[in-house]
């Protein structure tokens, strides 16, 4: 038994929108490098005020053993973090930052701080993460726009 519609305005994407953003026929740089994970700043879309929202992905490098590791983000004139995201990963597992598991030495967590107009990321482990690489992903707007 078909189904049949009697919505006529167009719901979701189709083939040809999945095409189109593929294809790059969507010039406004928006859609298409929302999925562009660079150590570059970029400019992904627009925050709900209307400005525009940046990304920007860090290499954290290996994890610390039991203690802390700071490491710079490398971006001025933040106004608002929209979103942060953190991945942790080894040959055999891969978690999310922050990482809680049942009790807090197996907790990783993540914080951004702003020392001396800098913003960094530091990232506390409570055991031997140095097995461990970490990225993380930071989507924020600028208080110049």
């Amino acid at each position: 038994m078909a189904i049949v519609s009697n919505f006529p305005e167009k719901r979701g994407l189709n083939a040809d929108d999945i095409n189109d953003i593929a294809g790059g026929e969507i010039s406004n740089g928006f859609v298409q490098s929302q999925f562009n994970y660079s150590t570059d700043e970029q400019v992904i879309g627009k925050w709900v005020d209307g400005k525009p929202l940046y990304q920007k992905t860090i290499n954290f490098g290996a994890l610390p053993n039991n203690t802390t590791k700071v490491v710079s983000l490398g971006i001025s004139n933040v106004d608002r973090f929209a979103e942060i995201i953190g991945v942790s990963m080894s040959s055999e597992v891969a978690h999310h930052i922050p990482h809680v598991y049942g009790a807090e030495t197996n907790e990783n967590a993540l914080a951004l701080n702003k020392v001396n107009g800098v913003w960094t990321a530091t990232i506390y482990t409570h055991t031997d993460r140095t097995n461990f690489t970490a990225y993380i992903t930071v989507r924020y707007t600028k208080t110049t726009d």
